[in-house]
Order: structure tokens, then C-alpha cells, then sequence
């Protein structure tokens, strides 16, 4: 993804982490076994020193090679190439000192290696990783309490960015500033922060989201036993001059660690800080180095040198403007104090007397006093940002923000949105995702991967976009076509059927975002079958049920039976049951199971209740039971009283009749179809907007086209499903009916959406909208959920929605409200935290203003205003992405 300065940033990371524990952590491993170093010798406590060892290994990526660049460092920096599982198994990522996580397209990865806790506890127990760029979503779930939420984002392609130095010791050897080089968009900046994270590099950077930030490009920290240094920027094919003083400057950096950490915390512990730091190395033939410092003040001040105690012998000389010398010599880190430093030019000298290996790396710095105020200062709890409410016109608004579970605040860092699509046939999905942008990056999976709950765990919402069952689904070979081009009815297995409704139900239930559209119905009846709703021609089976009692008359004059639903409705049937009797007695005429022809009343009907129950109807076995029976004996009483004496006028009168009746029965009853969810014909209506956040996007009514017959409308059996679209419409079975055509409901923890229209070739700049509108409901389904418990508790009901997404170029949103009555609000603002930054701005009809800005969701309670005009401004701070969507909900009553 880089190249130029890029290139010497991970390339340094490589050998940084290597030589780290090269020379750091290897020295205490190797046996008596290993060749001795050019200059052995123990040291303090009978340590022998030994040379630089380190088991590492490479985990390849798409955009850099560390492999390639360890080989150039020489026989001392052998590696082993891994599989990313590998990291997965303690009693082999154990084996390595070192291992580079080197950038790879995180989008590709296989999403069922939970990298994140494995690298946390290689770290953890004294391991060093190295990752880089695409690998910070690796990281960000390993170490939370390190991330930084106000960097979280992605990088535009860059052909020069300016980087500052931050470090003292890097700037000594790079100078103020470095140019780097990004060749791609969508690269990750080094998103860490607070205490114990160094900062080597950063700089401005404009992001895919439309605004530029500063951010980390590049930093170090320790988790545990371990360390873990991220680059914004890998390994490329040519290094200038700069990056190979900046690999050498992280080698070293990384070997004297330790010590410097604990050098620098000697130092603010007495009262000092770090004005000045070069990190060196002592060369065969110059073991001196010198540097020069300007005294500003006179003062009281520190020199250092930080070393490991590995036999290394280094003294320190240091001399004044005004005459001042002194010396000082040490086996491991020292300092030597000047109480009263003299203002002017200090020089300060360290000389390697003796060290253990070639190149032995040290830190030559200066420590000043700290002023008392700032050591107040420094010592003070942090200040927390309050929101401001500035009073105009009278304070006689109270602003609350109302602390729950879901209002997550600042700092609030949610992963990125896992997507998955299924393959386009009527619609695509697809093609819609991509051109919001890369935050809405997507898997296309099968259908047969629905079938396994644990496939589904990978993603947070699924677009089952419309379709029929697959083929390899089918069972037998009898097709029966239907209205719909290239659509056929045959036999389905029922295990497979099964299979995709229980994945299903636990994808949405555990959390997920489940779209489905048009013939998706099935799929979302068969997760969820206690909303099946079943469409029927009430007047086909009315005049079918009169038919039938005319026949039943004339064949059992003296049998006192009802219709099938009659006899059904007082049979005690769960109340599911009930709920779809209508449609449940229709199946039943259809399948003959009340057939009362002599002499085979009923048969086999368990089997075939058995069937009626796949198809939706959430029947117990008592239900079964109970059905055979009524129905039984109902069709036992019609056959016992057919034969029944009668007049020779009166029967042959029957004779006579029933042959037609009969004929009149069997015609109405082919008329009878239910229908799971109805289903429409081709042809273009006029939706009305139900939903008030739709309403404000595309107004009170919308066209849609439907260009195929046996679409189906969004009916389902439940009370608590947001419309956002309804209409009325020509159904297949005969009629005009009206339906909801756009729906929104809770399962568990999670949501769906179901919708009969759906993404065609050619779209209306409306329908676009609404497609656009339906994406982002999909991806703020969950956090609208989670805080609409708060925004309804305590009396208050739901009275707005302004449903938005941030584009480059307009950062701020005003929208108005005026309430439907006076009393207390609330102001929900929601969004789905991933590092964004929201700032909140609420203006009451007074003048009275509140202020905040978040991380994530943020609910506002204001109770005491006057009446009139509300007004609320949304800017967005900072988004991962482009098209970052976000709500405004609205609550009105109260106490």
C-alpha cells in the first residue's frame, strides 16, 4: 500500500522487534551449547552474555514482505512463514520470541480465527508483535484499553504526508519532520493511546470520511510481559538514507527498552523531565559519542545513561559552560546529578569502556526540574468535559443527559460492521453497498452457509436479498409452475428448510441484522413462525363453505355438524392456531382431510397435519391430536347419517342433487388458496409513507414498480412491527387488499427487516433513496433498538425520527421539531460508535442551548420548556467512513 519512507517503517518495526528480543530476552535462553560472543566475559551476578538469538516468526501478508527484509539482515534473523492459525495454539505461537502480523486485506481474512485474545496472550507472556496498517482491527480487539476512539478511522491515498517527529530520540536522528507515502485508499492509522503508548510519528491525515484528523502513524506499548509496535505503513522495496537511520533508531529502540522505561520513571518520580535524548550506539573504533545541550536556566538537572545490564561498562562525562566537570562510570543504568547547572552550552560524553556485542545500544539524555505548578498539574485528576447550556431568554430548561447501558458515551469503539450478501438473482444488494463506499465492505455467501449457525456468528447483519430455495434443495421430481417467471413449485427437504430457519432464529436473537426482501418470506416464516400470517379470499371460501353445507344437507340430512373452522374453533387449539384458523381450515378442505366421501374418511391424517405444520403453523402434538379427533368424528357423523332412512321422494331427490353439489364443492374448493404472507401481481402502486424519519427523506408517497407477479407483501402476525411503507394493491388471489409493503421488528437482541421491494436494474432517483434509507436502518437497527428502551421508560412514547448519513463536504445537519404537546422530551442521538465523534447541539424554543459531543450513543432529557420550536444540529466530528449513518429519535410525555 506504500512505498519510499513507508518501507523503512516496518522494515525498522521488523528488525526493532527482532533485535528487542535478539539482544534483550534471548541472552538468558541459549544454552552453554552456543558459539561464545567476540568479547565473553561475565558480567555482574554471573551472567553470560551471549549473542543475539531470537525465534521468530512471519505471518505473510498482501502488501508487505518482512520475510524478505529479515533474510537481508543476516543469518542472526532466521524466521519461520506461518499460517495466522498458528497464533490460535499456545504450545506453538509459544515457541517464537517475535512475530510479524504483517498487512494483509483484514476484509479476506477468514473471520473464524479470533485473533485478538491469541494475540493478547502471546503478548502478555513476553512476547513481541509487530503489525502493521490493515492489521489494526487485529489489535483494536486484543488491547481495547489502548485504543485511541478520537484516530479510529481510514486514510486517504497520499502521495506525500508530512509526519512530525514526536519522539525526542527519533527526532534526534531524523530531524523535525518525514515525508511518507500511501499509495491506497483505506489504510489505518496507529490508533493508540494514554499512558505507557509512545508516539514516534504522527501527522494530519484526510480520511475516507471526508475530514482530516491528527493521528498516531506510529507507536509503541507494552501489554504484560510483552511489547507490540503498529505502523501505519509497511515494508516497500526501496529505503532512502532517513529510513535506515529510522530502522536502526527502532532496533535500538526497541533492545533498550526496558531500561529506558525505567529510567524515564525514575526521573518524574524525583521531580525531573525529559528535555533532551539521544538513543546511540557504541561502533568498534569510535566508543565515544558526545552531545551538546543549551542550558536556558540556571537549574538543577540530570544526566543519563540507559543501558542493560548485560557486561557492558560505559562512563559519562560531563562538562559546564563554566568550568563545571565530572564523570561518573556504571555497569547498568546511572544517572549523575548537577544541582546547580550553570546557563549556557553543557556537553555531555558517554564512552563504551566495554561492551558485550558489536552496535550495543544505549540512551544519552538530559533531565530538567519540573516546575512546582505544572507538577500540580500533572498530579490533578483529569478535568472531564462538561456539556454547556447556555440560558437565553431564561433558564427555564433543565437539560439531563441520561445515563444507560446503551448511551455509550465518548471513547465508545464498536467493531467494524461485519456484512454478509447473499448471491444476486432478482436483486443486488450488493452493488447497492458498494457504492456507499469501502465502510460498507460485504461477504457473499450461499445459502447453504445460512444452513450453519456458526457461519452466521462471523457477520453482524445478513442481506438475504430475494430469491427462491436453491435448487440442490429439492427433493422429487414433480414442478408445478407459478405466475412468476422462471419459478416453479416442487418439494423441498424439510431438513435443510429446518436447518436455515434455526441458524437463522439464533443469528437474530444473539444480536444480528436480518434484511430479507419479497420471496425471502419463507426464509423469515421459517425462523420465525409464530408471525406467519396467512392470506386468504375470504369470499372464495365463504361461498366454497355455503357449497359444502348445501352438499352435506342433502347427504346427512340429520348430522349436526359445522364447517371444518367451526368444528376446529371448539376443538381447544393452542391460540396460534386459532390466530390463522381461517387459513388452517382452508388447507384442510384443500388436502381433503375432511374428505367425508364413504367409506375413507381421514386418510392417514397425521402424516398430513404433520405436513400443514412445515408450512407454518406452530401445531403441538396435543393440536394434532386434538384435530384428528374433532375431525374424525365430524366425519363419521356425515357418513352414519348418509345412510339414514328417508322418503323415497326425499332421496331421490338427494340422488339427484348431490352429483352437482358435488361438482359445485370440488370447483370452490380450488378457488380456496391460502397463501403464506399473500402475494401480489404485476404492477405499479402508490406506497404511503408511514415511518416519520422515510417521510423526511422522500416524502408522504413513493412509486413502486413491481415487475414480477407473486411478489409478497411484508405480512406478518405480530403487534409490535414498525410500517414504515403500506399500500394497496391487486392480490393473486382476486381483490385489491391493503398490506404493509416495508416492516422493522425486534427478535431477541436483535432485528428484522423485511421489505417487498427491492433493488432492480434501473431505479427512481426516489426508490434510490429508499434503498439508501433501508441500508443505513439495517446497519442502526441494533443501537435505535437498544436505546428506544430508555427513550420509552417512564411514560414518554415515540414521536420523531430523522434517520441521516455524513457525507464529505456537509460535516453538520439542523433539523426542527415542534411538539405534539407541552412536556418534558427526550432527544435521542444514535449511531454505532467505531470511532466516530459526534457533536450535539439542542436548541430550545427559548434560546437555551445544550451542547455535547459523543462517541457514541447519547440520550438528552429536557423537561421545563415553553412551547414552541425545537431545533437540533448534528455535526460529525469524525467518521470511519464515508456515508457513517446516524439517527435523531424523538420521545414525547413523561411524568
Amino acid at each position: 500500500m506504500s512505498s519510499g519512507p513507508r518501507v523503512l517503517l516496518d522494515t525498522l518495526a521488523a528488525v526493532f522487534l527482532v533485535v528487542a528480543l535478539g539482544v534483550v530476552s534471548v541472552f538468558d535462553r541459549i544454552g552453554p551449547g552456543t558459539s561464545p560472543n567476540p568479547h565473553p566475559g561475565p558480567i555482574p551476578g554471573g551472567e553470560v552474555v551471549r549473542p543475539p538469538l531470537v525465534r521468530m516468526a512471519v505471518i505473510k501478508g498482501s502488501f508487505d514482505d518482512m520475510g524478505k527484509l529479515l533474510e537481508t539482515l543476516g543469518p542472526g534473523y532466521r524466521f519461520e512463514e506461518v499460517a495466522e492459525k498458528t497464533l490460535l495454539d499456545p504450545a506453538i505461537s509459544t515457541r517464537f520470541d517475535a512475530v510479524f502480523l504483517t498487512c494483509d486485506d483484514h476484509s479476506k481474512a477468514p473471520p473464524d480465527l479470533p485473533l485478538g485474545p491469541a494475540i493478547r496472550e502471546f503478548v502478555t507472556k513476553g512476547g513481541t508483535l509487530y503489525a502493521s496498517d490493515l492489521r489494526f482491527d487485529d489489535l483494536k480487539v486484543a488491547f481495547p484499553e489502548f485504543i485511541d476512539a478520537n484516530s479510529v478511522t481510514q486514510g486517504v491515498k497520499q502521495e506525500s504526508l508530512k509526519a512530525a517527529v514526536s519522539d525526542l530520540g527519533l527526532r534526534d536522528v531524523l530531524g523535525a519532520d518525514l515525508p511518507l507515502h500511501f499509495d491506497l485508499d483505506g489504510w489505518r492509522p496507529a490508533a493508540f493511546g494514554g499512558p505507557g503508548v509512545t508516539v514516534y510519528l504522527k501527522g494530519s491525515v484526510p480520511t475516507t470520511a471526508g475530514v482530516t484528523i491528527d493521528a498516531p502513524l506510529m507507536v509503541k506499548f507494552n501489554c504484560g510481559k510483552g511489547s507490540v509496535l503498529f505502523t501505519s505503513f509497511h515494508n516497500t522495496k526501496q529505503n532512502s538514507a532517513d529510513e535506515a537511520k529510522l530502522l536502526k533508531f527502532l532496533v535500538l529502540s526497541t533492545v533498550t527498552a526496558g531500561a529506558e522505561s525505567g529510567l524515564v520513571e525514575s526521573l518524574e518520580k524525583g521531580g525531573f523531565t525529559r528535555v533532551a535524548s539521544s538513543l546511540i550506539e557504541a561502533d568498534p573504533g569510535k566508543p565515544s559519542k558526545t552531545r551538546m545541550f543549551d542550558h536556558k536556566t540556571p537549574g538543577k538537572h540530570v544526566f543519563s545513561l540507559g543501558f542493560e545490564p548485560r557486561g557492558a561498562k560505559l562512563k559519562l562525562v560531563v562538562h559546564g559552560p563554566d568550568g563545571y566537570s565530572r564523570e561518573k562510570e556504571g555497569s547498568s543504568t546511572f544517572s549523575l546529578d548537577v544541582p546547580d547547572a550553570a546557563k549556557g552550552e553543557w556537553t555531555y560524553t558517554a564512552t563504551a569502556e566495554k561492551v558485550p556485542y558489536e552496535n550495543f545500544p544505549f540512551t544519552l539524555g538530559v533531565g530538567a526540574e519540573t516546575p512546582r505548578d505544572q507538577r500540580a498539574i500533572s498530579a490533578a485528576a483529569p478535568v472531564v468535559p462538561q456539556p454547556s447550556q447556555v440560558g437565553v431568554g431564561g433558564n427555564s430548561v433543565k437539560f439531563r443527559v441520561i445515563s444507560t447501558a446503551t448511551a455509550t458515551g465518548m471513547g465508545a469503539v464498536d467493531k467494524p460492521m461485519r456484512i454478509a450478501v447473499t448471491k444476486p438473482h432478482y436483486d443486488d444488494m450488493g452493488k447497492l453497498l458498494e457504492a456507499l463506499g469501502t465502510g460498507y465492505r460485504f461477504e457473499v455467501i450461499d445459502l447453504d452457509d445460512i444452513r450453519n449457525p456458526r457461519t452466521l456468528e462471523r457477520y453482524d447483519i445478513l442481506f438475504l436479498t430475494c430469491d427462491v430455495w436453491p435448487g440442490s434443495w429439492s427433493v422429487g421430481r414433480s414442478q408445478t409452475t407459478t405466475n412468476r417467471d422462471g419459478v416453479v413449485r416442487g418439494g423441498i427437504n424439510l431438513d435443510y428448510v429446518k436447518q436455515a430457519g434455526e441458524a437463522l432464529r439464533r443469528f437474530v436473537s444473539d444480536g444480528g441484522t436480518l434484511y430479507a426482501s419479497d420471496l425471502r418470506y419463507d426464509f423469515v416464516i421459517t425462523a420465525f413462525p409464530e408471525r406467519l400470517s396467512w392470506q386468504i379470499d375470504r369470499k372464495a371460501l365463504d361461498d366454497f363453505l355455503a357449497a359444502q353445507k348445501s352438499w352435506i344437507k342433502e347427504l346427512a340430512p340429520m348430522a349436526k355438524v359445522g364447517t371444518v373452522e367451526e368444528t376446529l374453533r371448539e376443538a381447544g387449539l393452542s391460540k396460534t392456531l386459532v390466530a390463522n384458523l381461517p387459513a388452517l381450515a382452508a388447507l384442510i378442505e384443500r388436502a381433503d382431510l375432511a374428505d367425508v366421501r364413504p367409506p375413507n374418511p381421514l386418510s392417514n391424517p397425521r402424516a398430513t397435519f404433520h405436513q400443514l405444520i412445515d408450512l407454518g403453523f406452530p401445531a403441538t402434538e396435543a393440536d394434532i391430536d386434538a384435530m384428528v379427533q374433532a375431525l374424525t368424528k365430524r366425519a363419521e357423523a356425515i357418513r352414519t347419517n348418509s345412510h339414514t332412512k328417508r322418503t323415497k321422494k326425499a332421496l331421490e331427490k338427494a340422488q339427484r342433487l348431490l352429483p352437482g353439489l358435488k361438482q359445485r364443492v370440488e370447483e370452490l374448493r380450488s378457488k380456496i388458496r391460502p397463501e403464506r404472507g399473500g402475494s401480489g401481481t404485476k404492477q405499479a402502486l402508490t406506497a404511503m409513507v408511514v415511518d416519520p424519519g422515510l417521510r423526511e427523506q422522500i416524502g408522504e408517497t413513493i412509486a413502486l414498480d413491481f415487475n414480477a407477479n407473486d411478489w409478497i407483501p411484508a405480512n406478518f402476525n405480530c403487534t409490535d412491527q414498525t410500517v414504515l411503507l403500506k399500500g394497496e394493491y391487486e392480490a393473486t388471489i382476486g381483490g385489491k387488499k391493503e398490506a404493509p409493503l416495508l416492516v422493522r421488528f425486534k427478535e431477541g437482541k436483535g432485528n428484522v427487516i423485511f421489505t417487498s421491494f427491492h433493488n432492480e436494474a434501473q431505479n427512481s432517483k426516489q426508490e434510490e433513496m429508499l434503498l439508501r434509507y433501508l441500508v443505513f436502518t439495517t446497519v442502526t437497527a441494533k443501537t435505535e433498538e437498544e436505546a428506544a428502551v430508555t427513550m420509552r421508560s417512564g411514560g414518554y412514547f415515540p414521536a420523531g425520527r430523522s434517520l441521516q448519513s455524513h457525507s464529505s463536504g456537509q460535516p453538520s445537519l439542523t433539523r426542527s421539531y415542534v411538539p405534539k404537546k407541552p412536556g418534558a422530551l427526550r432527544f435521542a442521538l444514535t449511531f454505532s460508535g467505531q470511532g466516530a465523534a459526534m457533536k450535539f447541539t439542542l436548541t430550545a424554543p427559548n434560546g437555551q442551548k445544550f451542547e455535547q459531543e459523543t462517541g457514541g450513543t447519547l440520550i438528552v432529557e429536557a423537561t421545563g420548556s415553553p412551547p414552541g420550536e425545537w431545533h437540533y444540529t448534528v455535526t460529525a466530528v469524525r467518521v470511519p467512513y464515508e456515508n457513517f449513518p446516524y439517527s435523531v429519535n424523538v420521545s414525547e410525555g413523561g411524568p
